[in-house]
């Protein structure tokens, strides 16, 4: 499960970045605006380059709700996707994947 984590936050910060680095590219861009938020345990900075600052808060409160569901999915220890696997795995039982975790 460990992969899985790791694979989908590195889909996600790639995804950012990317964003991140086209609007860098955009020459009207007037200011950057800097978050944090506190997910697996850590803090994730992030910073936007923007001219729109509606646009930028939209952005990073969905950024914000996709790591805060993955983070209560996959927390190590609390009741959630992971826990259910690995029970299932513990009791040797199968379980259905979704075609998100098929994917990694």
């Amino acid at each position: 499960m460990r992969m899985i984590i790791n694979t989908k936050i590195i889909y996600i910060l790639s995804a950012l970045i990317s964003v991140v680095f086209l609007s860098a590219c955009n020459h009207t861009v007037s200011q950057v605006s800097k978050h944090q938020l506190w997910v697996f345990g850590t803090v994730v900075e992030i910073n936007v380059w923007s001219d729109n600052p509606a646009n930028t808060q939209q952005a990073v409160d969905e950024i914000s709700r996709t790591f805060n569901a993955m983070h209560h999915q996959w927390h190590a220890w609390k009741p959630g996707r992971l826990s259910d696997i690995n029970l299932a795995l513990r009791a040797g039982q199968p379980i259905e994947l979704t075609n998100e975790e098929l994917e990694f």
